[in-house]
């Protein structure tokens, strides 16, 4: 991807007669912190290989799978279940979000039953209140910060393969790697922020903004901006409604935010130590001009009555000079 951001995903195939099946086994190829001789073939099959990628593409060998992540300790996870249970599809629609709700955060699948240690029915609600996605009779879906999952009934190929060829390959990987480019940015936007340089070294840099840290950050997000960011991806409305939905659970808004915030209060900063620079010079010019406006007084004088012929008892000249300098830089100070 651009600015030097590599993405790899794994595509895994389940054939299962149990969901519970389906939630517990991606809930621990996901979980790379806690692999152990279970996953022996997984990782020599899947991780190895991504993990000599990362090797190739950073010159560092990863001491650990968790380095291959590089937000947080798990794998995000983009998953289609296509259901072809008759009496799953006939649930009511509030035990479809339910089980929506628990094939998206990989919990213990149950069936209505209600289960203690499970999320309270207000978190639920409000979860699929602010993320579902439910345009079409036999599918509908769910949108969250680490999972984007799609429960499909009766589906066939051809809408298999455009949500995998299309949402995924193509709107979700590039929603993935806003989320991913604007994180780092406010990290190192933050980071450079958090190690100011003095005061006198950010006036004079205010000469050479271009050539600061904080202005290059700044231009680079200007060019991401401009290259990889869209207004609207499509002229259809589902991929508009997925792309949506897909930036929301991201948080993608979120971190432009944030991103504007830090944008702000450095454009503000910027602002103080120019005006601070322009004071400074302007108090230069104004004491040069002083100084000029007083010599000019003195030589005018000095014309109109010579020091050498008036104060000649007194010094001639140079006490001439002194005296009336002096005594207009009384009046100014006065």
């Amino acid at each position: 991807m651009p600015f030097k951001l590599a993405l790899f995903s794994i595509q895994v195939a389940q054939d299962v007669s149990d969901l519970n099946d389906c939630t517990a086994l991606l809930f621990s190829l996901r979980s790379i912190d806690f692999y152990t001789e279970v996953h022996e073939e997984f990782v020599n099959i899947v991780i190895k290989p991504i993990a000599e990628a990362y090797q190739a593409l950073t010159g560092n060998t990863p001491t650990n799978y968790s380095q291959l992540i590089e937000n947080g300790n798990k794998m995000r996870l983009f998953q289609i279940v296509n259901t072809h249970d008759p009496a799953t599809e006939a649930l009511p629609e509030e035990d479809k979000d339910l089980l929506l709700y628990e094939l998206a955060t990989l919990s213990k699948i149950t069936n209505g039953v209600p289960d203690s240690y499970g999320a309270s029915d207000a978190y639920i609600h409000r979860i699929l209140e602010s993320s579902k996605i439910s345009v079409f009779n036999n599918w509908n879906g769910l949108a969250l910060l680490d999972t984007f999952t799609i429960h499909a009934f009766e589906a066939d190929n051809s809408l298999l393969n455009t949500l995998t060829d299309f949402y995924f390959r193509m709107i979700y990987i590039h929603s993935l790697f806003q989320k991913t480019y604007l994180f780092n940015l406010n990290f190192r936007f933050r980071e450079v922020l958090a190690h100011p340089s003095s005061s006198w070294k950010r006036r004079l840099q205010s000469f050479l903004y271009g050539k600061t840290d904080i202005k290059k950050l700044i231009k680079e997000y200007e060019t991401f901006d401009q290259k990889c960011c869209f207004h609207k991806i499509s002229y259809n409305f589902l991929p508009l409604e997925i792309s949506d939905a897909m930036d929301k659970g991201l948080e993608i808004k979120e971190e432009m935010e944030q991103l504007f915030k830090v944008l702000e209060k450095e454009k503000t900063r910027r602002d103080e130590a120019n005006d601070k620079l322009v004071n400074a010079l302007l108090f230069c010019l104004s004491l040069l001009t002083l100084f000029s406006a007083i010599w000019d007084m003195s030589s005018l004088l000095d014309m109109m009555f010579p020091y050498d012929i008036y104060l000649e008892e007194l010094g001639g000249q140079t006490f001439g000079y002194r005296t009336v300098s002096l005594f207009l830089l009384f009046i100014v100070a006065c």
